[in-house]
This record gives C-alpha cells, sequence and structure tokens, in this order.
C-alpha cells in the first residue's frame, strides 16, 4: 500500500515536470528551426532581366544616321528647287510688264488725239448766215483782247515755270534728296481732271502723292510740278 502511494506520488510530482521538460524542448526547438530559416531579406532576388544585346543597339543607331542623310538630302533639294522656280518666273514677269507698258501706252495716246485733232469745221448754215452788225463790232474787241490776254497767260506761266526749279538743279546743290525720278508719260489738257502722268511706272494725278514721298502739285505742258518737305520743283519732259 504504501508502495503503491509512493508510486502515485511520484507520479503527481515527475508528470508535470515531464511534461514542462517536453514543453521547454519543444520550444527550443522551434526556436532553433525559426533561426535556421531563410527570413524574407534573405530570399535572393529574382534574377535581373538580361542587358539588351548589343545588336540592337547597333540598329537604331544605323537607323538614326540614315535618317539624318535623308534630312539632309531633303533639305539640301529645297532651295535648288526654289532657285529654278524663280528663274523660271522672273522671264514670265518680265514679258507679261511688256505688253502692260504698251497698254499704257496706247491708253495715252487714244486721249491725247482727240486734243490734238481738227476743230470741227462749221456748218453750212452757220458759215452762209451773215453776221449781225452787234456780232462784228462786239468781235473786234474781242479779237483784240483775246492777244493779249493769251501773251498774259504765257507769260505768266513762263514767269512761274522759270521760278521753280528743276529736280536736278535742286539735287546737284543738295538741297533735295530723292530717288531716281522718271516722267515715262506725260498728258497734259486743259481740262484738269484729263490730266495725268505716269511716274516710274506709277500712274499719277493732281494733288495725288508719289510712292517715293512728293506730292503731285500741277500738270502742266512741258512737267509736272512736284512738291517735297515745303519745296517745289519741276520733273520735266524729256
Amino acid at each position: 500500500m504504501a508502495a503503491d502511494n509512493d508510486n502515485l506520488w511520484h507520479e503527481q510530482r515527475v508528470g508535470p515536470l515531464m511534461s514542462y521538460i517536453l514543453d521547454a524542448l519543444k520550444k527550443s526547438e522551434s526556436e532553433r528551426q525559426q533561426q535556421h530559416l531563410p527570413g524574407f531579406a534573405d530570399i535572393p532576388r529574382a534574377a535581373q532581366s538580361r542587358s539588351t544585346p548589343v545588336w540592337i543597339w547597333l540598329l537604331v543607331a544605323l537607323l538614326l544616321v540614315n535618317v539624318a542623310v535623308l534630312a539632309f538630302l531633303l533639305v539640301d533639294r529645297e532651295p535648288s528647287s526654289g532657285m529654278r522656280q524663280l528663274e523660271l518666273q522672273v522671264p514670265a514677269v518680265a514679258s507679261e510688264e511688256q505688253p502692260a507698258f504698251r497698254d499704257l501706252v496706247n491708253e495715252a495716246r487714244e486721249q491725247v488725239a482727240p486734243e490734238t485733232a481738227a476743230p470741227p469745221p462749221r456748218s453750212a448754215a452757220t458759215s452762209s448766215a451773215p453776221p449781225a452788225a452787234t456780232t462784228i463790232t462786239n468781235d473786234r474787241p474781242a479779237a483784240q483782247r483775246t492777244p493779249t490776254r493769251a501773251a498774259a497767260v504765257s507769260n505768266s506761266a513762263t514767269t512761274a515755270t522759270q521760278s521753280i526749279p528743276t529736280m536736278t538743279e535742286l539735287q546737284l546743290n543738295g538741297e533735295l534728296q530723292l530717288p531716281e525720278l522718271h516722267l515715262d508719260i506725260h498728258v497734259y489738257s486743259q481740262a484738269a481732271d484729263e490730266r495725268f502722268v505716269f511716274v516710274n511706272m506709277s500712274k499719277y494725278r493732281e494733288q495725288a502723292r508719289l510712292a517715293e514721298g512728293p506730292l503731285v502739285k500741277e500738270i502742266r505742258a512741258d512737267g509736272v510740278v512736284l512738291e517735297h518737305r515745303g519745296r517745289e520743283f519741276l520733273l520735266p519732259r524729256e
């Protein structure tokens, strides 16, 4: 009976101790295994992607060289083609300007022709009708006064023309600085609205301003009077 009690006591005391020891061993074994297992940081990284092959870089470089050569050839050809077009257009423009100038000259001649034509003859009824006495008496003073007025007008025009210097005179004296002005066409008429000139191939009437700057003051029989910066000068007919 005593032996049984001793065994029971021994089992009661040793049993928990053994279980404690077993638990400690299991825990130690598990910790040791965890230390040997590789961690997240110890896992080797995936192999990096392979580097780009060398032949791909060579192909890209070859393509870039081809593009550069093509661009150079295109840029080099464009100016030459533009110059050829310009050379082809210049003769065409010159040929177009010549008929235009001829048309202007013909127009000027047509406008001048009616003014220089002879006056129409008097009708038979007018020439056959006897003049009245009052008409005769009135015509004589008029005939006498007409030369006087004509002489006065011509003298005043001559005096005014002589008082206005020419463009060449002012340029020689250094008083006028203008580009070359050439009187191409000159049409003078008694009616002011029928007068016009062509200066440097451009048509102008009185009180019009030239492209070069001067103002057309008056169109006279001997030329055109221009004004530039308050100074009048004559551009004579050639």
